[in-house]
């Protein structure tokens, strides 16, 4: 597997060798790791000051809990931080309004003032394209960031499934991949990916920021021929 940049898809995965349906292809650990639960009496504070931001915008808090982590990350995490997509957004829209607002309003607490709202911002972007929720960790509940995992492309035909274990992504095939084909997966859940062409389009244009171009919306939509119960 490489890492390069493919024309119209931009930084990518891409196969180096054959994998059979239910190959492990590659397994990924966090470099950043965002609790969604409060660590100690002071997170708590802060965590219910993040609760008032959100109902505030009218968004959800979870979305608000990992500046807490962002705000006690060192200069090494911020490296790897740095070079993780920013999706581009139409700030017109309404979730990245949201966001704005939500950073401004938390840049201004004492304990996330070493973050300036732009960071905040960027860092709420950021997740929203490519963390990765983790049930299970060590920590409960988080999001977290991967360095590799972060650069693999959807699909709404996608040919990785992944496999979350504790902190773990690991990767596998579902079906036959060959040398130079992209690795993909999908961002949606499965009751959303059986969804027609125009709805996931919708569902990822509002939650990941891009237009689908992906084989499966391209192709006539199946979805659409299937008979009204």
């Amino acid at each position: 597997m490489e890492v390069c940049e493919l024309h119209g898809f931009g930084v990518s995965l891409v196969a180096t060798e054959a994998f059979a349906p239910g190959d492990d292809v590659f397994a990924d650990l966090p470099f950043a790791i965002f609790p969604l639960v409060p660590r100690g009496a002071a997170e708590v504070a802060l965590f219910a000051a993040l609760d008032e931001i959100a109902a505030a915008v009218r968004m959800s808090p979870r979305a608000l809990y990992p500046l807490v982590a962002f705000a006690a990350m060192d200069e090494v995490a911020l490296g790897y931080l740095d070079v993780v997509h920013v999706p581009e957004v139409d700030p017109t829209c309404y979730e990245p309004q949201q966001f704005r607002a939500a950073a401004e309003a938390a840049a201004v607490l004492p304990a996330l003032c070493c973050r300036s709202a732009e960071e905040c911002y960027t860092l709420l972007l950021r997740l929203r394209a490519n963390a990765h929720e983790l049930p299970a960790s060590r920590w409960g509940p988080c999001m977290a960031l991967f360095e590799v995992a972060s650069k693999a492309n959807h699909s709404c035909y996608p040919n990785l499934v992944c496999v979350v274990h504790e902190e773990e992504l690991l990767f596998r095939a579902l079906r036959p991949i060959d040398p130079g084909d992209q690795l993909t997966v999908s961002y949606l859940p499965d009751p959303e990916l059986w969804k027609a062409t125009p709805l996931r389009r919708a569902l990822l244009w509002r939650h990941r920021y891009f237009h689908c171009r992906c084989p499966r919306c391209a192709a006539p939509d199946a979805a659409r021929a299937l008979p009204c119960p």
